[in-house]
């Protein structure tokens, strides 16, 4: 769990400061939210307590955002 939490916020992370930075319209940016909500839904999946609240909350976000 802890190893799946660290690789998916790393890839979370690099989307968000990488990724979705480079973006230039509205179809590329839908996209690169909507893998950031799925990796942070990949975490939900087996998450409990804060961290299911945080990842799930991030999920939420950025499904609405993409």
């Amino acid at each position: 769990e802890k190893e799946l939490y660290e690789r998916c916020i790393m890839i979370v992370n690099l989307v968000q400061d990488k990724s979705l930075k480079l973006a230039q319209d509205a179809e590329s940016k839908a996209f690169f939210y909507k893998m950031i909500a799925d990796y942070y839904r990949y975490v939900a999946e087996s998450s409990e307590g804060a961290t299911l609240v945080e990842v799930r909350d991030g999920a939420l976000k950025n499904y609405q955002e993409s």
